[in-house]
């Protein structure tokens, strides 16, 4: 019995024994949901100009733009960095850097500064990509007029 009656109990502390701790998640949609959602919100966008040929002019544009805002939002802020980074998606050269960020960083990437096994395959598979793509332009470019 406690001397003083009014004297609040005393708290038994437990040792968990368990002291790594991890870094709590920033929020946000991870990389897969990242890419699944602009596949099919760009498949969505290809579909309504297809079925409106006129909305590839200026609207078709913004609707891109619009379209790779939407998910970068969350996707910024997964990776810890700022969100409304996403509204540079509008300025054509920066577009490309923050597009291949939320494609290739994993979650956390702002606090740990190193990118996992997954984001280095996405990055060289990109840069084949592009590569592949400049090569075919300039072989299309420089080919003979028969061979088109």
């Amino acid at each position: 019995m406690p001397d003083n009656p009014y004297e609040p109990p005393a708290a038994i502390l437990h040792d968990s024994g368990d002291t790594t701790r991890t870094p709590a998640s920033p929020g946000g949609i991870r990389r897969l949901t990242y890419w699944i959602s602009v596949i099919v919100l760009v498949i969505g966008l290809l579909a309504l100009i297809k079925a409106n040929p006129a909305a590839a002019g200026s609207g078709g544009a913004v609707a891109f733009w619009i379209v790779n805002m939407v998910p970068a939002f969350p996707r910024l802020k997964n990776i810890g960095m700022n969100p409304w980074l996403s509204l540079a998606i509008i300025i054509p050269i920066v577009n490309l850097f923050i597009i291949f960020r939320c494609l290739a960083y994993q979650e956390n990437y702002q606090s740990e500064g190193k990118l996992d096994r997954m984001g280095e395959t996405l990055i060289a598979a990109v840069i084949l990509v592009v590569a592949l793509i400049v090569f075919l332009a300039i072989f299309e470019a420089w080919s003979p007029i028969w061979l088109r």
